[in-house]
């Protein structure tokens, strides 16, 4: 199992030529993933960088996030294969556009349910198979903070991969090594996507762990 990097791109704060300079540099450093957060930026703009970005780079999948169907309808025409699910589950067309083109939707951890995060996950995931999209086309955003260590995520994350959905963490930002000891340490656990700042360096540091790590038979 590959564990990809996934790089974060501002769209409200940065133009669009910026936009697709930056997600090509990505794609260079490793990046297996692209996160295009919608935020204020104007949606053909959004349409526009995803459009572009999916043919420059047509290996790296590219994530959506933003709260309005209709712009993630778009940007999946436009070549994106995530979308949020706060944009997804409140639409029917969207949910069948997601199936016909079997893109993934990714599900985020609300704040305020520190403790009950299988609880949360529970219930999103039951709200996918009511709209019939299978746990294989699902990533479940477990977050991590400093008071949410890689120490107590990773357990966490693994038993949410029993439902067969794919897991995605966030490394902690700071200059004390911690980013690279969580990458390290998720990748040999076999987390299937990181989000990390620095991409190039976490991307060899998945790498060089993946090497190391004994391939599990299946």
């Amino acid at each position: 199992m590959v564990t990809r990097i996934m790089g974060t791109i501002e769209l409200g704060g940065a133009s669009h030529a910026d936009a697709v300079i930056l997600g090509q540099g990505m794609a260079k450093a490793g990046a297996g993933m692209i996160e295009l957060m919608a935020g204020s930026a104007h949606p053909d703009s959004v349409v526009s960088v995803v459009s572009q970005l999916s043919k420059l780079e047509p290996e790296v999948k590219l994530l959506v996030r933003t709260a309005s169907s209709e712009v993630g309808a778009k940007a999946l025409r436009a070549g994106a294969s995530i979308l949020e699910d706060t944009a997804v589950f409140c639409d029917e067309k969207l949910i069948s556009e997601v199936r016909k083109r079997k893109a993934s939707v990714l599900i985020t951890r609300r704040p305020g349910t520190a403790g009950r995060e299988l609880e949360f996950f529970s219930g999103r995931l039951a709200a996918a198979k009511k709209a019939k999209i299978r746990p294989a086309n699902l990533i479940l955003d477990v977050g991590v903070s400093k008071q949410n260590s890689p120490s107590s995520i990773l357990p966490l994350a693994s038993k949410l991969k029993t439902s067969g959905a794919r897991v995605l963490i966030t490394v902690p930002y700071g200059g004390d090594g911690a980013e690279l000891i969580t990458v390290a340490v998720s990748a040999a656990k076999g987390t299937d996507f990181i989000r990390a700042r620095d991409v190039g360096l976490a991307s060899k540091t998945a790498k060089i762990v993946g090497l190391l790590t004994p391939k599990q038979k299946s």
